[in-house]
């Protein structure tokens, strides 16, 4: 007996409500069989939007883009079964597919374009606003290395704010990321102690900034104030989604710069399968990336002979471990400069090899009471963690 659309999207919300992983994934996959199989067809663009999303949070990023693929199909053929939630979430979907595209180094970068290009067109005809394109159009140009990054970035943040804009957490996250990166350190802390007052949430943040933040205090010279952000951010990640691997590598330098030798290792040991696997072949060049800055730190410091427990790496000791990351991101590295037609990856693993220890110990062993603020009257974080919570995370 066929259900009703009431029926049909009841059941469709029930696997939305489901953590992220295989078994929703596959509980989406069932949805959209069903609705295949016996309809209503008025069901099928949340079935497939669920999927989409499933697939995208789930560690199955690659599978998204077929998924996707049906649904924008699905779109063009018969808009009138997409109601105001389903066509929202197809147009926000748009913004994975660009980034999930160029995170894998088989697909073009003359397709990523065109994807692009697709994405600005059907957002100008739908009446949407252009945040999100601009932002999506800086993303890839920050990948690629592209020579306009900096007129793609200044073309972002001059983009007034829409229904597709990224959330208010991740917004100016990403911007403070961008200044960090580019030596405007000081106008990246700022941005993020702002940001923090607001106590921002969402699948990333705020612990993907605050990994920013401790990282850019402990090389301004604010050691107790990188300690406090560094252990916000270890509990806000137990809470994020995703694999979080830029987060997760920026802990591990940041300790390893720190002076944090043992707490250095558990990281790695604690993420280890992220060396191996993450959603994208992007996510193991970063994370790759970020701990191989931090090999090359401990193994300078003396520390090339400390073992190091690993399962799914042919590596026992730091030194081990540091030689067959750097073979590992240089090969990644060199795929995506092939695609994206510029040395950037490359040279971004260069400069992680070159990575120094900050010239101020970063001490975890007490727990700092208070964050000093950039200016008088400044933001500052919140109360302290029980350090319990952190144990062998820290």
């Amino acid at each position: 007996m066929s259900r009703t659309l009431d029926e049909a999207n009841r059941e469709i919300t029930r696997v939305r409500e489901m953590p992220y992983g295989l078994a929703r994934s596959q509980a989406a996959e069932r949805q959209v069989r069903l609705v295949d199989a016996e309809g209503p067809d008025a069901a099928r663009a949340y079935a497939l939007g669920t999927l989409v999303e499933a697939y995208q949070w789930g560690g199955e990023v690659d599978r998204s883009f077929v998924a996707f693929a049906r649904l924008l199909r699905w779109w063009d053929e018969h808009p009138e079964h997409f109601d105001a939630h389903d066509t929202h979430g197809m147009f926000w979907s748009f913004k994975w597919m660009i980034s999930g595209l160029a995170d894998f180094p088989t697909v073009p970068a003359e397709q990523i374009d065109r994807t692009l290009a697709d994405m600005e067109r059907r957002y100008a005809l739908a009446g949407n606003g252009m945040d999100a394109v601009v932002y999506e159009r800086f993303a890839w140009a920050r990948q690629r290395g592209a020579a306009d990054v900096e007129d793609a970035y200044q073309a972002w943040i001059a983009t007034p704010r829409d229904d597709f804009s990224q959330c208010e957490a991740c917004d100016p996250g990403d911007r403070a990321a961008w200044l960090i990166a580019t030596d405007r350190v000081e106008e990246g802390i700022r941005l993020i102690e702002r940001t923090l007052t607001e106590n921002p949430s969402c699948a990333s943040e705020p612990a993907d900034m605050l990994s920013y933040l401790a990282e850019a205090y402990l090389d301004t010279g604010r050691p107790r104030d990188a300690a406090r952000a560094h252990r916000q951010a270890v509990a806000a990640l137990a809470q994020a989604e995703s694999d979080m691997v830029g987060a997760r590598g920026r802990r591990v330098r940041l300790l390893a710069r720190g002076g944090q030798v043992d707490r250095a290792l558990r990281a790695i040991e604690a993420d280890q399968q992220y060396l191996t696997g993450g959603d994208t072949p992007y996510s193991r060049l970063a994370f790759g990336r970020l701990v191989g800055s931090a090999t090359h730190v401990l193994r300078e410091a003396g520390h090339g002979e400390r073992a190091v427990r690993l399962t799914a790496v042919p590596a026992a000791t730091v030194a081990e471990l540091d030689d067959w990351l750097r073979a590992q991101v240089d090969a990644l590295a060199a795929q995506f400069d092939a695609r994206n037609g510029t040395p950037s990856e490359s040279e971004s693993v260069a400069r992680a090899w070159s990575a120094r220890p900050a010239a101020d110990a970063l001490d975890l062993d007490v727990l700092p009471r208070g964050l000093a603020t950039a200016t008088p009257g400044g933001p500052s974080l919140s109360a302290p963690l029980d350090a319990g919570l952190l144990d062998g995370l820290a």
